[in-house]
């Protein structure tokens, strides 16, 4: 069975991030495979005591039989109470 390694979290620009997480499409659902790249930059940004902004979501490949590739750029942003 396939794993789904997400990559670090990297620095875009200030408070701008951006993760990448491939996976081979067959072991895992589309779903799973964007969870995952949201629940790495939820926790990043909870050790911020902050909640995730979504700016960008590519998840190109996710739809075929080759590899598929999500890409999440995100900034932390205080939680709206």
């Amino acid at each position: 069975m396939g794993c789904s390694p997400v990559t670090g979290v990297s620095t875009i620009d200030t408070n701008q991030y951006y993760i990448s997480n491939s996976d081979l499409g067959t072991f895992y659902s589309n779903a799973a495979v964007v969870d995952a790249a949201h629940a790495k930059a939820d926790q990043f940004c909870r050790r911020k005591s902050k909640i995730v902004e979504t700016l960008i979501l590519d998840t190109e490949g996710l739809n075929s039989n080759d590899l598929g590739h999500v890409r999440l750029h995100f900034k932390c942003i205080n939680s709206k109470k």
